[in-house]
């Protein structure tokens, strides 16, 4: 059976503040040890959201909570 190619997940294209800013909260969620990996990915894809502007997708965030 063929399922086809997997989509590749584009990097995160984020400025290094905000980058640092994203991790640094995942890892603080992490330390607390009470976060499921898709809490650890929601927390990410909603940390820099502002208005209308939305940086991180949810596969960047599954993505980055897994990395983390």
């Amino acid at each position: 059976m063929d399922l086809g190619t997997p989509e590749l997940t584009p990097p995160l294209d984020l400025e290094e503040d905000d980058r640092e800013s994203l991790e640094a909260r995942i890892r603080e969620v992490i330390r607390g040890g009470y976060a499921t990996r898709a809490e650890l990915a929601e927390i990410a894809e909603e940390h820099l959201v502002s208005g209308d502007r939305r940086p991180v997708s949810p596969e960047q965030a599954r993505e980055l909570a897994d990395r983390l």
